[in-house]
């Protein structure tokens, strides 16, 4: 700011900017595929603060000797490029949210919620019906984690690995497996999650030859 008068932006430095933006590592949110504002949002690892990347902003941009535009145009160009630092919570979605502040019609969430209230009933039944013969399980994926793990630093916007964690449940015993592979090891393919079933499901049938049946739970993922 010269003389109580705002020095436009130059090309040159806003494009620096918004290269440094979109050099940042995201994490997908499979929680949030079909919520529509969520669509095009690209979620930042959980922990980052927008002061905290300005920060780092100010130190690359000094580094490379361009100008320091201002935090207020900083935030501007994070929200264009449509950037968050919010993680959405699991299982969220925009009619729960709206009946939570009350902003929705009471029969359309009933509606909405009988299938969920369902799906918890049948999980409780299948949980009482394990036995020696019956093994219910659940299944599911962890939020993306990302490696190494760091808070915005000099390290954040370097080349990160997303590492994914599918979980299975027993209910019947209360043991939990975890199977964790790094982004360069698989995706999240349908093709990822039936190998890892089959492997885990044909390991728990060798080692209990007394099971007749397998039942497993997951939420809406369709892979």
């Amino acid at each position: 700011m010269i003389s109580g008068k705002h020095v436009p932006v130059a090309e040159a430095d806003s494009l620096f900017l918004k290269n440094w933006l979109s050099g940042l590592p995201t994490v997908p949110s499979h929680y949030c595929r079909k919520v529509p504002s969520y669509k095009e949002k690209k979620f930042l690892y959980p922990g980052t603060t927008k002061s905290n990347l300005y920060r780092e902003y100010r130190k690359s941009a000094e580094k490379a000797g361009v100008r320091v535009i201002g935090e207020t145009f900083f935030n501007k160009v994070f929200e264009k490029e449509k950037l968050s630092v919010f993680t959405p919570r699991k299982d969220q979605c925009d009619l729960c949210v709206s009946a939570k502040h009350g902003n929705s019609d009471q029969d359309a969430l009933e509606v909405h919620i009988k299938p969920k209230n369902e799906a918890r009933a049948e999980k409780a039944s299948g949980k009482e019906k394990s036995s020696d013969k019956v093994s219910v399980w659940t299944v599911d994926v962890q939020a993306v984690l990302i490696c190494p793990k760091t808070q915005a630093s000099a390290m954040y916007s370097k080349t990160k690995l997303q590492v994914h964690n599918f979980t299975c449940f027993n209910l019947g015993n209360k043991d939990g497996y975890c199977y964790t592979w790094e982004e360069h090891e698989g995706d999240l393919s349908a093709e990822v999650f039936a190998h890892i079933q089959f492997q885990h499901f044909t390991k728990l049938l060798d080692a209990n030859p007394t099971i007749e049946k397998i039942v497993v739970s997951s939420d809406g993922s369709g892979y």
